[in-house]
């Protein structure tokens, strides 16, 4: 087995066979938090800041081969690198600051090249390098990320033509108030550039100068535009964007309370139409509310490599998760919730389940974790995927020498999980699975051929874990 990067950000254990989609349980509770002490605390704007403390949080990433987790602590024009994760506890301290030059200092000097003002997003990428998003107008990249000392000077701008400059604009170089960015695995950066209401493309961004040209972009039908537009190829104040393994881009156009997708993205031309859209019955209508189907706003989402979206409904104080979210038809229903009991309600809560206006893009890890900056809680948090297999019993006596001159058998047996039991299988002789009756309870009954036969018994919990028991061997 070998590590293998699958798409930068992401990576998944690879070999043979891949691993089943790791899930989370609806309304779990998060594992881990920064920011704060503890799962209650509320501990709001501390000044001077410290390696333990935030203020308004607005990103998260970690690292997919060192662990290390970065933390966009927009209000204090700073981004946090904390060590490994496995060695985190609640209310960690950082081991060094990107954007200021001690982790005391929130005072912008003057923009630079290593002094950044309040960041909006950050995303790292498979060559270990962190990227930016500053209210500069403009796109920083950090090379070697994971072990550059607190200080270090960005090697590229984009955005803006030097490290100096901070106007907006919307022309091919310029950005207005851009929210979030992506680096997918051809090597192009996207960027939500909200205050233009488009999505900018940038190729082959390894090799691209400061201050370089966008190659494409969606939203308008061409450079030079800015105006807010409505139906299947326009934004409102899109603050989010994401690409998935198969090449779909969401775009969360955040006034419209919706995400849209485009498939095939890298091919678009300018002011290409979307392909579907969640939050909203169709591409011409905008969404709005609280339910399984309609966000109250949008913020962000994150997809994972098993192609689950994760989307920041932060006036409904949750994230909503849409599995299968490439090929998931317009309007379709959430398949999952945090921070909220069910799909209706909507109050912030300090607690390890509770979410107070959470921001911008969700982040999924290699476990398949949920990440999120908390803001209203001043805070981050971890929420675990399940990966605890369903536990089996069988109950049922065997036959003695496992010898029987029936040419049925029947065996019963228990099988449970904290998450609950989604079906039970059963195999004989190599044969297809086929469902057991019952499932915390359940029983099979299957002929025997002549001579030796194998029986498998498979237990599926509700989050896809799977408890295989060794063949039993019966001889008839």
């Amino acid at each position: 087995m070998k590590n293998q990067y699958i798409f930068p950000g992401l990576f998944v254990l690879f070999s043979s066979s891949m691993a089943m989609s790791k899930v989370i349980p609806n309304h779990t509770a998060a594992d881990l938090v920064l920011g704060q002490a503890d799962f209650v605390s509320n501990n709001a704007m501390p000044v001077p800041p410290s390696a333990t403390t935030m203020n308004q949080p607005y990103s998260v990433a970690v690292d997919p081969v060192t662990r290390k987790v970065f933390v966009a602590d927009r209000g204090n024009s700073r981004v946090l690198r904390f060590g490994n994760v496995e060695n985190l506890t609640n209310g960690a301290a950082a081991e060094a600051v990107i954007g200021k030059m001690d982790l005391t200092t929130n005072f912008v000097a003057a923009l630079s090249a290593s002094d950044i003002s309040a960041p909006n997003s950050i995303f790292l990428d498979r060559q270990g390098r962190l990227w930016v998003i500053d209210s500069g107008h403009r796109v920083l990249r950090f090379d070697n990320a994971n072990t550059i000392p607190s200080g270090s000077a960005a090697v590229r701008v984009y955005g803006q033509p030097d490290f100096s400059s901070a106007a907006p604009g919307n022309a091919a170089n310029q950005m207005n108030a851009p929210f979030d960015l992506w680096i997918d695995s051809g090597d192009r950066l996207w960027v939500a550039d909200a205050g233009n209401h488009r999505v900018l493309r940038f190729d082959n961004i390894s090799n691209k100068p400061n201050g370089a040209n966008a190659d494409a972009v969606l939203g308008q039908s061409g450079f030079g535009m800015s105006a807010p537009n409505t139906g299947a190829a326009g934004f409102q104040d899109p603050y989010g964007v994401t690409v998935s393994a198969t090449g779909a881009l969401f775009v969360s156009s955040t006034s419209q309370f919706r995400v849209m997708r485009f498939d095939n993205a890298a091919s678009l031309a300018n002011g290409a139409a979307a392909n579907a859209v969640f939050g909203a019955a169709d591409l011409t209508s905008t969404g709005g509310g609280s339910s399984a189907s309609r966000f109250s706003y949008v913020y962000g989402a994150g997809v994972s490599p098993d192609d689950s979206l994760w989307v920041n409904d932060p006036f409904n104080n949750r994230l909503l998760r849409f599995s299968n979210a490439s090929t998931k038809p317009s309007g379709a229903d959430a398949d999952g919730v945090l921070g909220q009991p069910n799909f209706t309600s909507s109050d912030s809560a300090t607690t390890s389940r509770g979410l107070n206006f959470p921001y911008n893009r969700p982040f999924i890890d290699v476990d398949g974790s949920v990440w999120v900056a908390d803001q209203g809680n001043t805070r981050v948090l971890r929420f675990p995927a399940d990966t605890t297999k369903p536990s089996f019993a069988l109950t049922s006596k065997l036959p003695k020498k496992n010898k029987t001159k029936r040419k049925f058998i029947t065996l019963a047996g228990t099988s449970s999980d904290a998450m609950g039991i989604s079906k039970v299988e059963y195999q004989i002789n190599r044969k297809a699975f086929v469902n057991a009756k019952g499932l915390e309870n359940w029983s099979l009954k299957t002929k025997l051929r002549k001579g030796k036969n194998s029986i498998r018994i498979k237990v599926t919990d509700k989050c896809g874990n799977v408890f295989e028991n060794p063949a039993i061997s019966i001889s008839s």
